[in-house]
C-alpha cells in the first residue's frame, strides 16, 4: 500500500511538472551547424527547431555574432521571417545561413583582431502577437583569418 501510494505521488510529480510541448511563447532548440570551422568562401549554417501553439511567426528572428577572443568582432540583426501559412500547433525548423565571402550570401563579421576568432551565435524568434522566445547559443564556431 505504501510502495503504491509512493508510486502514484512521483507519477502525479512528473505529469505535472511536464511542459505543453505547444505554448503562446515561441519555443525553440539549438540543433545544428554544417561547421565549427569556417574559412573563407564557405557557407555556414544553423539549424534551429520551433514550436508555436498559434503558429504566427511570421514576424522575425534576432540573430547576434559575438566573439570570445576580440570584443571588436560583433554584430547583431533582425530578420523578417519568411512568409508561411499560420497553422495552431506549429513546429518546423528554420535554416539561417551566411557566407564567409561568398556571394549572394549574407555576409558575418569576420575576424577584426588579426587572428583567428571564436564566435558564439545567439538567435531569439518574436511572434506577431510580439511574444519572444529564449534566447539560444551555439556551440563555438572558429572563423579563420
Amino acid at each position: 500500500m505504501r510502495t503504491t501510494l509512493l508510486l502514484l505521488l512521483i507519477s502525479f510529480l512528473f505529469t505535472g511538472c511536464g511542459k505543453d510541448k505547444f505554448t503562446s511563447i515561441p519555443q525553440i532548440k539549438y540543433k545544428s551547424a554544417n561547421t565549427t570551422e569556417l574559412s573563407r568562401g564557405q557557407v555556414l549554417r544553423f539549424i534551429i527547431s520551433y514550436t508555436d501553439k498559434e503558429g504566427d511567426l511570421q514576424d522575425s528572428i534576432y540573430i547576434e555574432q559575438s566573439s570570445l577572443n576580440c570584443r571588436n568582432t560583433f554584430f547583431k540583426e533582425t530578420r523578417a521571417m519568411p512568409a508561411f501559412p499560420k497553422t495552431g500547433n506549429a513546429e518546423g525548423e528554420i535554416e539561417i545561413s551566411y557566407g564567409y565571402r561568398v556571394p549572394n550570401f549574407p555576409s558575418l563579421r569576420e575576424p577584426q583582431c588579426g587572428v583567428n576568432d571564436t564566435c558564439i551565435f545567439r538567435f531569439m524568434l518574436k511572434d506577431n502577437a510580439q511574444n519572444r522566445s529564449d534566447t539560444i547559443r551555439t556551440e563555438a564556431v572558429i572563423i579563420v583569418k
